[in-house]
């Protein structure tokens, strides 16, 4: 995957509206603690990757994950858009915690690496 040089002089910081078929969803982006997940979110929607990606993964009283836009959660031709397509380690932050409902985060295998899957949390899920 080629990566446009402009793909790194994007602001990073602000909101993205996601449309989906059940309604918009407002996604906040925490660029100061998230710089390379927000970069690879971001250049996404502005190379408008996600667009028709059904939400390939279900977990009731969990979470919904998309990110794949040939719906089979494979991941199959993706890439990140960071390191000429190369997958990215997770950033974390004590601020940031996966655990209320309707926050965002890249999905991932095991292994530490993050591509295009991105979930959203549909409850609360506690101390995670």
């Amino acid at each position: 995957m080629a990566v446009p040089s402009e793909a790194f002089d994007l602001p990073t910081s602000g909101k993205v509206m996601l449309h989906t078929s059940l309604g918009d969803v407002c996604i906040e982006l925490w660029a100061k603690e998230c710089p390379v997940t927000c970069r690879n979110f971001l250049q996404h929607c502005v190379n408008q990757y996600f667009d028709g990606s059904p939400f390939h993964r279900v977990v009731k009283g969990f979470c919904v994950q998309t990110g794949d836009p040939t719906g089979t959660g494979t991941g199959t031709g993706g890439a990140s858009t960071h390191h000429l397509g190369k997958a990215f380690k997770t950033e974390t932050h004590a601020r940031l915690r996966f655990k209320d409902r309707a926050m965002v985060a890249m999905a991932g295998e095991v292994g530490d690496s993050r591509w295009q899957f991105f979930c959203i949390s549909t409850c609360y899920v506690g101390n995670t």
